[in-house]
């Protein structure tokens, strides 16, 4: 019994006992992690049917190795499926083929037009620009639904811009004294210092032996006072 006693101690004082106890120790620890993360969470469960390569807790179609993701939720899944975020507008055409909330993008940018608050990217916001789909025009001064790049009378009073003294005003485009004051607004528009109302000659400021003259409070012709 003594002699059996001794065995037991010597072989737990050994090297090849304590590398089976650290075995069975790993194993123990192996196992419970394992039930840990496979049997108390069944999202981690590689089990995969259809040999597809995505776990079946995580393939919307896990018998069907062709298809695994249902973007939209229609029951077709995304390869078969022509509008996998079922927005209406076909994948190949969809710049956000997995949004539903977005289909277009016109500028370019990665942002679809419902998040871009610059949709056509001229540098105009949506809310400020009249045109905001296109990046070549961002004002329509007169509102002819052609933009002021385009347009050869921005301000629509029938003269051509480039003949226009004030190509944005519409009230205006005539500056004969070149004073900065259109003529319509003028009350000299020759800059001669004769008010337009008495002057023979309104817009020719080098015409002066019909020029009204201010003497004793009152205009009267050049004759009156020579």
């Amino acid at each position: 019994m003594v002699q059996n006693l001794n065995s037991v101690t010597k072989l737990e004082n050994s090297k090849e006992w304590r590398m089976i106890q650290i075995i069975k120790l790993r194993i123990f620890v192996t196992l419970i992690t394992s039930l840990l993360l496979f049997g108390c969470n069944s999202s981690n469960d590689p089990t995969d049917t259809d040999g597809d390569g995505f776990p079946d807790n995580s393939d919307s179609f896990p018998s069907d190795k062709s298809e695994w993701v249902d973007t939209d939720g229609d029951l077709i899944g995304n390869n078969a499926d022509p509008d996998d975020d079922g927005d209406g507008v076909s994948d190949l055409l969809d710049p956000f083929p997995l949004d539903s909330t977005e289909w277009l993008d016109t500028d370019g940018d990665l942002v679809g037009n419902f998040a871009d608050s610059d949709d056509d990217g001229d540098g105009v916001f949506d809310l400020l620009d009249a045109f905001p789909l296109d990046q070549f025009e961002w004002i329509d001064t007169d509102g002819d639904l052609i933009g002021n790049n385009a347009d050869p009378d921005d301000d629509g009073d029938g003269v051509n811009d480039v003949l226009d003294a004030f190509p944005l005003d519409q009230s205006e485009w005539l500056d004969t004294d070149g004073d900065l004051i259109g003529n319509n607004a003028d009350t000299d528009d020759d800059g001669d210092s004769i008010p337009d109302t008495i002057d023979v000659d309104p817009l020719d400021p080098l015409v002066t032996d019909q020029k009204l003259f201010w003497n004793l409070g009152s205009w009267g012709p050049a004759s009156v006072w020579q």
